[in-house]
């Protein structure tokens, strides 16, 4: 009986051990546990990063003789800042951020002979606005490490700049007339990235982030978005 009791004594110690090593291992941690994480902490972030968009539908209704219209683009920027709360290992912000691509080659289908092309295009700017409300959930890895998943929803404000002129595709024109044109869609993302602790304040952020939106109607120009964007920032907390 006393032998038994003694085990559970130094069992019972063991894992108050174990527990004090494990809470002293983690309390510097980018995110700290829930369990000491002081409420409602706020925080302001920045993060800077490049847009690479896929290959995505673009359709027009004044062009009848082609079919199955895809654009590629260059590689842009990214530019979001934000303003959020975090509380018991959970964030929650509001961002805004930025992307501009220039759209480089267009390919379709020609109706007549069936014969799928591209060519290169010029002058076509797309810009990208997103206003998202963002939750994030993270999780320690190491002291001053930390991961994290997020997902948002909101809405896109885009802007096509057509500077003017004409992509031939298996003989058939594809004209693009000089305008501005713009247009506000419903928009959402997903995302995964690490944070590490420079400071008890001050945070280096890595993420990618995948966009995507419903279709913009830019006049008779209908363009789908999916984006991926990659970033570097920092987070101050207060």
């Amino acid at each position: 009986m006393v032998m038994n009791i003694k085990r559970k004594s130094i069992f019972v110690s063991l894992v108050m051990v174990l527990l004090g090593v494990s809470n002293a291992a983690f309390s510097g941690a980018y995110i700290p546990d829930p369990e000491v994480n002081e409420p409602d902490k706020k925080y302001i972030s920045l993060k800077f990063g490049a847009s690479v968009i896929e290959d995505s539908g673009v359709s027009d209704a004044g062009v009848t003789g082609l079919s199955g219209g895809e654009y590629s683009a260059d590689v842009g920027h990214y530019v979001a800042g934000a303003i959020g709360m975090v509380r018991d290992g959970y964030r929650l912000e509001f961002e805004v951020a930025n992307q501009i691509n220039d759209l480089d080659k267009l390919s379709a289908k020609s109706i007549a002979t069936s014969i799928k092309a591209s060519n290169s295009i010029s002058g076509v700017d797309a810009s990208v606005t997103t206003f998202l409300v963002n939750g994030y959930k993270d999780f320690v890895l190491s002291r001053g490490v930390s991961a994290y998943f997020s997902s948002g929803v909101g809405i896109a404000y885009g802007e096509l700049d057509l500077a003017g002129g004409k992509t031939a595709i298996d003989g058939v024109n594809w004209n693009w007339q000089e305008h501005d044109q713009d247009d506000t869609v419903f928009a959402w993302q997903l995302g995964v990235g690490v944070g590490y602790e420079l400071t008890k304040a001050m945070s280096l952020d890595v993420g990618y982030r995948y966009l995507g939106s419903s279709d913009f109607e830019y006049g008779s120009t209908n363009i789908e978005l999916g984006s991926h964007n990659v970033t570097a920032g920092v987070r101050y907390t207060f």
